[in-house]
């Protein structure tokens, strides 16, 4: 039999698409390549559960389309562990696992180490690492007929001059394809709710100083296409990347928000995949949808073609300088700063340890040690939070499991109440259980408590130290959950909610940007945060000794905020500390503290020079400084 005349081909594709785009050049005659070997690569991502149905529908597109098979993240619900993986993935995408390149996503990684997601596709999810199965690189590149594919991390460090930055830029350099194409979870520009992730720019701006062509995610759950545009999301149709969202691949769709610019078709009421037919100098695209439904979305471009790689329009990656803040904080001048480090040191002439509480005075710049840890607990221990109530005494928890008298055992992801009748450089009180968290589903290594603060509503703002699964809600440990308690002690009770989603906001699933401390500012709803080690965030940069804040705009599963710095460890001498427990009391702005603490004064210089001159004193602080560091002092307590 003969083929179809082309005209024909074109004329049958035109009249089932309910949407199609002509390439970049719109004066150019469109021509469909007919070659059988073109190489095809379909997908989609955000893909598979094990309540829902869709996610076999859209695996049984893939039954009859060939080529290599990608996957855009979130490859199965709810938290990528192991069991999800062979319960829900295998029997429905799992059928195409040989021709299968993936690519990780956040709920990926909810499982700590994302090692449900590295075990099940083994070398293919990081060809680099033999064998690997937690904490890879997960990013990789192949070719796929005259095209360079590179399928790269969104949930680990990707920041200009980050080790998956150098790595890409390496990769685009040592091919020469005309054309590329690159994939990965979180879309650099989106409609949907989750939006543009700004973390992504620096792989945009590689990206596009190498003329790469197209990028595809997944995310936000929906389909959309973009016209070509540069980093700066700025119309460019000579050298401008085209970008699609397919994150339709059997989750839950979810409505489209802010409207980007450059958005030329979107869906969010229909599933399918996305089939891309790879031409040696074009690709053709159609979005293929489920059975019973109809939208699709045809098209076909042509390559950017490689030269000498250009600069980007906004900046050109270099390697990082030594971290630090991108704005000078300024802490109110009445707050006052308690806080707890990993290690052991001295500021300021006060001693310290892990299981003790520092106190930082903003006004006079002054440090106390306000709770010694030593003291009231004969074990060792290592704090990793607290929170201060208003009848002074302190909620605290602990990095590993201890055992305190008349109490018993604690857990690491348990919160016991000291009740004080001295603080500073003696502490002396009585403990009570407060929040047991085996009674409400914390119950996994990964779930022990490493941050909380106290809401003035009686409820709990929780960080674990990995990724945590209660009920029904997931997170991972850039995540703040919100416990509601219906009963409080050694017997807890109560629900869970998702309170701030960490990978909204630019807080990578990698360790060194994990939530490490929290405090919520009653008054604003201001959520200040520390986090494990170096963090990038929009407008602020910093590393574990410092505390930034989040303005939030939305909380819950769609979370927004506008970061600013707040203070540096390195101007306070407290460099190279890394902040583990965080509580800020900012009552005096009101006159509503009695605040009596040890502070420990800095003596007079031996060389005669006015004490007065030193800026970290005021006139007030000329005293019997080597009496003060002795004196019992009683909790803060409000009047």
């Amino acid at each position: 039999m003969k083929p179809l005349p082309w005209f024909l081909i074109v004329t049958a594709v035109l009249l089932c698409g309910t949407s199609f785009a002509f390439n970049r050049a719109q004066s150019r005659t469109v021509v469909f390549a007919l070659q059988a070997a073109d190489p095809v690569l379909v997908g989609a991502g955000d893909i598979a559960e094990c309540n829902t149905t869709q996610d076999s529908a859209t695996a049984a597109l893939l039954d009859s389309i060939e080529g290599t098979v990608y996957t855009l993240g979130d490859n199965v619900y709810p938290a990528g562990t192991t069991t999800q993986f062979t319960d829900c993935y295998a029997p429905t995408w799992g059928r195409h696992k040989v021709r299968t390149r993936p690519a990780p996503g956040n709920h990926d990684y909810y499982t700590d180490g994302a090692t449900g997601y590295y075990t099940y596709f083994g070398t293919a999810a990081s060809p680099s690492e033999t064998d690997c199965k937690r904490d890879c690189k997960g990013y990789y590149s192949y070719d796929l007929g005259a095209w360079h594919i590179i399928v790269l991390n969104s949930e680990i460090a990707m920041s200009a001059g980050s080790a998956q930055e150098q790595w890409l830029r390496t990769d685009l350099a040592a091919y020469s394809n005309d054309c590329t194409l690159a994939y990965w979870h979180k879309p650099r520009f989106s409609s949907g709710q989750h939006g543009n992730a700004e973390g992504t720019q620096a792989l945009w701006e590689a990206l596009y100083a190498y003329q790469a062509d197209v990028v595809l995610n997944g995310h936000d759950h929906n389909y959309e296409r973009f016209a070509p545009q540069n980093p700066s999301g700025q119309a460019d149709q000579t050298q401008g990347m085209r970008a699609f969202v397919v994150g339709t691949g059997g989750t839950d769709l979810r409505a489209f928000a802010t409207i980007q610019p450059n958005s030329e078709v979107r869906n969010d009421s229909t599933f399918g995949v996305l089939k891309l037919t790879l031409h040696p100098q074009s690709y053709d695209w159609v979005f293929v949808p489920i059975a019973g439904q109809t939208f699709t979305d045809v098209g076909s471009d042509t390559c950017v073609g490689r030269s000498t790689p250009t600069t980007t329009p906004t900046s050109t990656p270099s390697l990082p300088t030594p971290l630090s803040p991108t704005a000078t904080p300024v802490p109110h001048l009445d707050d006052i700063i308690l806080l707890s480090s990993t290690s052991s040191g001295t500021t300021d002439g006060v001693s310290f340890s892990d299981e003790d509480v520092l106190a930082y005075d903003t006004n006079r710049r002054l440090w106390a040690k306000q709770f010694d840890g030593s003291d009231v607990v004969t074990t060792t221990l290592d704090i990793d939070a607290v929170s201060r109530l208003s009848d002074g005494s302190l909620l605290l928890s602990f990095s590993t499991p201890i055992t305190i008298e008349l109490l018993g055992l604690v857990d690491d992801s348990d919160i016991i109440r000291f009740i004080p009748t001295a603080l500073g450089p003696t502490t002396l009180g009585q403990w009570e259980g407060y929040f047991d968290g085996s009674s409400v589903g914390l119950t996994t290594a990964s779930e022990d408590i490493d941050a909380f603060t106290l809401l003035s509503d009686g409820r709990l703002v929780v960080s674990t130290v990995g990724a945590v699964h209660v009920t029904d809600i997931v997170g991972a440990d850039e995540d703040l959950l919100i416990f509601t308690p219906t009963q409080l002690g050694t017997t807890t009770s109560g629900t869970w909610a998702l309170y701030f989603d960490g990978s909204d906001v630019g807080l990578s699933e990698n360790y060194t940007e994990d939530v490490n401390s929290v405090w919520i500012d009653p008054a604003t709803s201001e959520i200040y945060l520390t986090t494990k080690g170096a963090f990038t965030v929009t407008n602020v940069i910093g590393t574990s000794a410092d505390i930034f804040i989040c303005a939030p705009s939305a909380l819950g599963q769609d979370t927004g905020c506008t970061y600013r710095p707040y203070w540096t460890g390195t101007s306070h001498g407290f460099a190279h500390e890394t902040i583990d427990a965080l509580d800020i009391d900012k009552s005096a702005q009101e006159g509503t503290s009695a605040r009596v603490v040890a502070w420990h004064q800095t003596p007079p210089d031996t060389n005669g020079d006015d004490p007065q001159a030193d800026p970290h004193e005021g006139p007030e602080d000329v005293v019997d400084e080597a009496g003060l560091g002795q004196q019992l002092f009683l909790p803060l307590v409000s009047r």
